[in-house]
């Protein structure tokens, strides 16, 4: 009894353990010795920190549009988990990975945890650029710079595992996988950052309260038009 007790916290997934013992946590996934209440600790973390960092977003027009960013940020995450896992996954396989579905879904989790994690710190920054009395073009360009740098923090944690993988159980385990990761980054990004324009508004630019604006238009267009906003 004593032994399972004492073994028991070397076993359990902290805030500072994912960043900290990433090939530990990776060999844990890989092996399957994380039991489910372990697995669900990764899910709380990305889910937590995103909607801390989206009621950031929204309560830059009012609380209740905070609320509700809070609630579709990692709604927007894990749509976009959703679109996007498969043809990573399986192109993965078709390239040579040996990976099971259940082992990527369980590092990519690591790797959400870690973006949803560092989006939780980056929130008072996010706060005090709010109450500074920036301009919305200015926070939208913030907001988009911080989402991009935790997300590709979480592909490099993500990398990691599969470089990790690949020196503990030989290259050709994680060949596919290694090779497609980047092309699924850019694919995730893409279709996330679109995604997050149908579930607009955000930061609520309007005075009345709406959950989903609709509209026509494209992510990309309104960063340009920020982009001009800030510039001239």
């Amino acid at each position: 009894m004593s032994e399972q007790a004492d073994a028991a916290p070397a076993d359990s997934i902290s805030v500072e353990s994912v960043f900290r013992d990433n090939a530990k946590l990776t060999d844990q996934l890989m092996d399957g010795e994380t039991n489910k209440a372990e697995l669900r600790k990764l899910l709380v973390y990305a889910a937590a920190g995103c909607a801390a960092y989206g009621l950031v977003i929204g309560i830059w027009r009012s609380p209740i549009q905070g609320i509700s960013a809070a609630i579709k940020l990692p709604i927007l995450f894990a749509i976009s988990l959703v679109i996007t896992l498969p043809a990573f996954h399986f192109i993965g396989l078709h390239a040579g990975s040996r990976l099971k579905f259940t082992q990527t879904l369980s590092i990519i989790r690591s790797g959400m945890a870690v973006t949803g994690i560092l989006l939780a710190a980056f929130a008072p920054i996010a706060l005090f650029f709010l109450i500074s009395d920036s301009s919305q073009s200015f926070l939208i360009l913030l907001h988009f710079a911080i989402i991009g740098f935790c997300s590709l923090a979480g592909i490099m944690t993500i990398h990691r595992s599969i470089r990790h993988i690949s020196k503990s159980r030989g290259e050709q385990f994680t060949e596919g996988a290694e090779s497609c990761l980047i092309a699924w980054f850019f694919l995730f990004a893409f279709v996330g950052m679109q995604l997050a324009w149908l579930m607009r508004p955000w930061l609520g630019s309007h005075e009345d309260f709406t959950i989903l604006r609709g509209g026509g238009g494209n992510f990309y267009t309104a960063i340009l038009r920020s982009l001009d906003g800030v510039i001239f």
